[in-house]
């Protein structure tokens, strides 16, 4: 089974992700969303500290995880996600080596987005 890591941005908590989480347990995957310090009742913690926390929160789980960080969320968990690179270099799909796919969402004018999605080479 995978579990996805769902980390919030800035401003955010973990229960950002309810109705999301929903859907994927209905499909089948195991979630888990850890709340980053920096956003919560340590407003001193930093980026580091939360990247920390989440490489243990990473380490802690078993088998395939997908990482998915809104905003902010997205800073820690790529530099979580390095100190893991053992987690994604022997995963293949489809006969391609693993490793993160950045995807960004960009508003061009009120009403519009756009995505582009940025895969970066196997570790």
């Amino acid at each position: 089974m995978t579990t996805v890591m769902l980390v919030h941005g800035a401003w955010h908590q973990p229960a950002t992700w309810a109705k999301l989480e929903t859907e994927l347990h209905a499909l089948g995957h195991a979630t888990h969303t850890p709340a980053l310090p920096s956003a919560g009742e340590h407003p001193t913690a930093g980026m580091h500290d939360d990247a920390a926390m989440l490489a243990a929160e990473l380490a802690s789980l078993a088998g395939p995880v997908v990482l998915l960080g809104h905003s902010y969320g997205g800073i820690p968990i790529t530099e979580a996600a390095a100190g893991a690179r053992h987690r994604f270099s022997a995963s293949h799909h489809r006969g391609r080596r693993g490793g993160p796919t950045m995807i960004n969402r960009i508003p061009r004018q009120p009403g519009e987005i756009t995505c582009s999605a940025v895969s970066r080479p196997a570790w």
